[in-house]
This record gives structure tokens, sequence and C-alpha cells, in this order.
């Protein structure tokens, strides 16, 4: 199998993610329709992006009822790391 790992452009500091909220304070990840992909997670560490999706959280809480948050996300700890084994 082959997986391709295009080179990483920076680093990240920190992640948006769009969560819906439910009345009694339960959340789920939300997911955004990307042409080409599909539906893909609302989750992003562009502020470009983030721009996108802030448009498309409204038209997800319009259509669906539910308060859509996007939450920031900043690296504190590595909870796990994985290197090649040789």
């Amino acid at each position: 199998m082959e997986i391709k790992t295009p080179p990483n452009e920076r680093v990240i500091g920190s992640i948006w993610v769009g969560l819906s909220e439910d009345p009694d304070g339960k959340n789920g990840i939300m997911a955004v329709y990307a042409p080409g992909i599909g539906g893909t997670p609302m989750v992003t560490a562009s502020p470009i992006v983030l721009d996108v999706f802030r448009a498309q959280a409204q038209a997800m809480a319009n259509m669906t009822g539910k308060v859509v948050k996007i939450y920031r996300f900043i690296r504190v700890e590595v909870a796990h790391e994985y290197r090649p084994e040789p």
C-alpha cells in the first residue's frame, strides 16, 4: 500500500474544531462537504480555512437547529508519540 505524505507546511500551535451542541450540553464534531473529498470533519489549522468554516458553521446551525461553536485547541502536551520502527 502506498501512502503519500506531502511535506509539512509549518509548525501547528493550535487547531480550530467545529462542534455542535445539544440542549443538554453534549457535543459532536461537525462535518462539512468538500468538493472532490466528500464529508470531512470541520477541523483546521489554517486561518484561511477558518474563515470558510465560519460561514459553514452558521449555515449548519440554521439547517440543524443546533448551536454550532468553533473551538480553538492549543497544543499543550504530547499524549502519544510514534516513531518509525527500524
